[in-house]
């Protein structure tokens, strides 16, 4: 198993159709093992709609994108070896290909969760996959996007 793992990436604009906003791909040899997801919003709307949150597979890696630079959330381990990729929607010229959704949720865009994924029932991405968040929201809204994990 790899170090454990942070990528997060901070005010993305998510625009009003779907986009990805947090994109991590394991190395060749590994599956990444998320193991929370925190994602907020900036809204100050109390009558906007809520936005779609998903955890997709993704089959592509898209293009675009902004390098994020992964962290180590075990300071006294080694380097963590995936790398990961954020909006904003206009940095995507073509949106990853979304395959399988692992979890959904509706989120107010003046609010936000911390999703802490099932202890010993965490999703598993295929060697070398990609793991991601996206947004589909009703206005244009800042979005903070934060997933930890290893890789096995």
């Amino acid at each position: 198993m790899s170090a454990p793992w942070t990528c997060i990436a901070e005010d993305v604009v998510t625009g009003t159709a779907l986009k990805t906003m947090l994109q991590v791909t394991a190395a060749a040899q590994e599956r990444l093992v998320p193991k929370s997801i925190d994602i907020s919003f900036d809204s100050t709307s109390a009558t906007a709609a809520p936005v779609l949150v998903r955890l997709y597979v993704q089959t592509t890696a898209g293009t675009g994108g902004t390098t994020v630079t992964p962290a180590k959330w075990d300071q006294t381990g080694g380097t963590p070896t995936v790398t990961a990729l954020k909006g904003p929607a206009g940095t995507w010229t073509a949106e990853p290909t979304a395959g399988d959704v692992l979890a959904s949720w509706r989120i107010p865009p003046t609010s936000g969760v911390i999703q802490q994924l099932p202890l010993g029932d965490e999703p598993v991405s295929a060697v070398g996959g990609r793991l991601a968040i996206t947004v589909t929201a009703a206005a244009t809204v800042n979005c903070t996007v934060t997933m930890r994990g290893v890789c096995a």
